[in-house]
């Protein structure tokens, strides 16, 4: 399934204007002033043309389930007879296509018999806004003469309780109230789910509120109501914001926009007809809120071709902000809620505004609940251990490049999970024979955040010691992994001391005794490179006669400026050519060991290894023959090894049958048709996802121009060629019994893909970024 046929939710904005004028409102009071060349209330024009791209893309989904909420301005200006035919057509359009969840949001105001019994009949939610008891209410909630709504708020909701409507509060935190007296107040009206929502505010416009409220007045409001809630209870109520919070502490995903990072997966209408996506950011980022489409003319999943960030933002996910890459709850609050992470200097890469409200939330309710980080990532590595829904046909999708990266995010997350399993059975198993070395092993890992330990566990030097089976001995697991926790403390900013020299797993900075410190510098994708720490001693270079273990000449400085600024050049030319494709690279190789070849010095040469999983090795970058194009499609194509052995990792490539034994995957026995040597199963199969990815990398960069045209075109012709030289599948018959069906499928579908392109152009060139069939 393409990532823009991932199931999406909508929001319908049916009335453009409001019969109140709440103070805090981002449309009417924050600068946003497209309403005003919008029609008050949406078509039946609008209406139908929006339900029909509904209709179609949960068909191209195929998602079990829709959510539709009406929502504006004030909805319920629209009138209860126009809702009541709106209503009536979702049922009669979706009808044993999808299962619809509608919902109103509604201040509550123009609520009667009416309206509640069109609700009950359809099936419609309520989200009711209330900031809190009267006083409170009416000082931000005033309709356009001044005058409070709370009395006629409190007149819909018990109209909504006695018919039994689902119901929920939504309550802005107002900084300076009573969080408990509001939150009681909530209570004894019955509320079984309230939602407090932080205000929105950004980088841009937080700087009054922090000089009038100090720094964490989100957590000042919320921490008392959580220990309310925890106290006193009931369970029963709901409330959004914590309820999600505990829900990603105790190790599971969150539910919510408001933290997680998730794809918003989701996308609003408005009267005019309007697509948009995060339209709280109208007044502040139109760019980001508006996609110049319209259901008129437009499906939904075109939102993606909007943009990169678009596509990201609604189907794939963001990347971490930059500025949450190191701390403790990065896989939990994950950066925050979009629209509050917003700044004109760096978009929405940014921490949310309420970062430190949410750490120190996160820290309370962790002592509250007895989790601390370590214990998140052990339940979440257990929930997830046992599952992997990502088979070839999404790696097939991700190698194109053209559709994100949520497949090989979905492979590494997993990777990274069965690593952290994989530390608590040997932590497990050290408990019994050596109780002392557990415990010291458990204090030197609690001492990092989360990323410090993450680094460790998937550097190939720990991961082939977690994942190898009775290749290591459990006290030698224990101890390289306690030493490189002790040498990443150090790295972090810690001060310890060591009695030897003390090396990173990644091999990118090592620890003296005395406090000397020396490394190499990671790359701009945040690579780490390793020039010669002890575990490159073991690396089998191209060479036949390059032995293990040897002493191996070290590249001088101006060599090392020379290979850093190359490898800069390469990254830059990755990163023009698609980002997320310089993330890709970031992610999939752990570590980079550059080295010379004494056996062959003038030959380049890029490998990895199935045991060592991300660890990238290139043979002499050095030398003045070598460019950034090599280096580039080197990046590119251990990145792609290393996204592959974490999928076979997870899901063996090799099986046995009933009618065979799974295939020899380590004995030459297949002509390769790039190359034309031996090569074992294995070998074939990777060069066969390899070469699609890499021709598809280099059809970019023709199109963006990122690397010399010539360079690029003779590395595109190379890379399809053995596409064109018989059936791929043709050569696995003989152990076809034997491969993962799946696998199979993907070969057969590249081929078909490269070969039809190929067809229809005449020109490798045109081996373009597209749908995968």
């Amino acid at each position: 399934m393409l990532s823009t046929d991932a199931s999406l939710h909508f929001v319908l904005d049916v009335a453009s204007r409001c019969n109140l004028n709440c103070s805090y409102c981002h449309v009417y009071n924050k600068g946003d002033n497209t309403w005003k060349s919008r029609p008050a209330l949406m078509t039946n024009e609008v209406f139908r043309a929006a339900l029909a791209r509904i209709r179609a893309h949960c068909m191209a989904s195929g998602q079990a389930s829709v959510s539709i909420t009406f929502d504006g301005g004030e909805p319920c200006l629209a009138g209860p007879v126009q809702f009541n035919h709106w209503c009536a057509e979702i049922h009669d359009a979706l009808e044993g296509i999808v299962d619809v969840e509608l919902c109103l949001q509604t201040n509550g105001t123009l609520i009667d018999e009416r309206w509640v019994g069109l609700l009950a009949r359809h099936h419609v939610s309520v989200g009711v806004s209330l900031d809190g008891q009267q006083p409170l209410h009416d000082r931000y909630r005033v309709d356009r003469a001044g005058r409070g709504s709370y009395d006629r708020v409190m007149h819909g909701l018990q109209l909504l309780r006695e018919a039994n409507v689902p119901l929920q509060l939504l309550s802005v935190i107002q900084f300076g109230a009573d969080p408990i007296a509001t939150h009681r107040h909530f209570i004894k009206l019955g509320a079984t789910t309230i939602n407090y929502l932080l205000p929105q505010f950004d980088h841009d416009t937080i700087g009054p509120v922090r000089a009038l409220h100090g720094p964490t007045p989100c957590a000042d409001y919320m921490i008392p109501v959580f220990d309310e809630w925890w106290k006193s209870g009931p369970l029963a109520t709901k409330i959004g914001l914590l309820g999600q919070m505990t829900r990603v502490i105790l190790g599971g995903e969150s539910e919510v926009a408001a933290i997680g990072n998730q794809p918003l997966r989701a996308v609003s209408v408005g009267t005019n007809g309007e697509i948009e996506v995060l339209h709280v950011l109208r007044s502040r980022a139109p760019a980001i809120a508006r996609t110049t489409l319209n259901v008129l003319h437009h499906q939904f999943a075109e939102v993606a071709e909007v943009s990169n960030l678009h596509r990201e933002i609604v189907f794939d996910g963001l990347p971490l902000p930059t500025g949450c890459i190191g701390c403790p709850e990065q896989s939990t609050c994950s950066g925050g809620d979009l629209a509050h992470r917003y700044s004109r200097a760096k978009g929405v890469d940014n921490p949310s505004v309420w970062c430190a409200d949410l750490l120190r939330l996160f820290a309370h309710m962790r002592a509250k609940l007895g989790v601390d980080q370590r214990a998140t990532m052990l339940r979440r590595a257990a929930l997830r251990s046992t599952t992997n829904d990502v088979d070839a046909s999404g790696l097939v999708e991700q190698l194109t490049w053209s559709r994100g990266s949520a497949g090989a995010q979905r492979v590494h997350q997993q990777y990274r999970d069965r690593l952290f399993a994989a530390l608590e059975g040997v932590l497990e198993q050290l408990r019994q024979v050596h109780e002392l070395a557990a415990a010291r092993l458990v204090d030197v890992l609690d001492a990092l955040t989360e990323p410090e330990v993450e680094r460790i566990l998937t550097a190939p030097e720990v991961s082939r010691r977690l994942l190898g089976g009775r290749d290591h001995a459990l006290l030698e697991v224990a101890g390289f992994i306690s030493r490189a926790a002790i040498a990443e403390a150090g790295r972090a900013g810690a001060k310890v001391e060591v009695d030897r020299p003390t090396w990173t797993a990644l091999g990118d900075m090592c620890l003296f005794p005395g406090g000397e410190v020396w490394g190499y510098a990671a790359l701009p994708c945040g690579l780490p490179v390793d020039l010669g720490s002890p575990h490159t001693a073991n690396v089998q270079f191209g060479s036949a006669d390059t032995r293990r273990g040897e002493v191996r000449e070290r590249f001088n400085d101006a060599e090392i400026r020379r290979l850093y600024a190359t490898l800069a050049a390469a990254l830059d030319g990755i990163a023009t050519t698609h980002a997320p494709l310089f993330e890709f690279v970031g992610r999939f190789n752990k570590v980079l060991i550059c080295q010379k070849d004494p056996a062959a010095p003038t030959q380049f040469s890029s490998g990895s290894s199935g045991q060592y999983i991300g660890r990238s090795c290139i043979t002499n970058p050095h030398q003045a023959g070598v460019d950034e194009a090599d280096l580039a499609e080197a990046l590119v194509r251990e990145a792609i090894h290393g996204l592959l052995y974490m999928d076979e990792q997870l899901r063996p490539w090799m099986i046995a049958s009933a009618s065979a034994s799974a295939p020899d995957s380590t004995s030459p026995g297949l002509i390769s048709p790039w190359t034309g040597e031996r090569v074992t199963v294995r070998a074939y199969v990777h060069a066969c996802f390899v070469s699609f990815g890499l021709a598809h990398f280099w059809a970019l960069t023709l199109a963006k121009s990122s690397f010399a045209p010539t360079r690029a075109r003779q590395r595109l012709s190379r890379c399809v060629s053995g596409f064109t030289r018989g059936g791929l599948l043709d050569r696995l018959e003989p152990h076809a019994d034997g491969i993962r069906p799946d696998l199979r499928g993907a070969i057969e579908a590249m081929q078909a893909k490269i070969c039809r392109i190929l067809a229809e152009t005449q020109s490798p060139d045109r081996v373009t970024p597209g749908s995968t069939p």
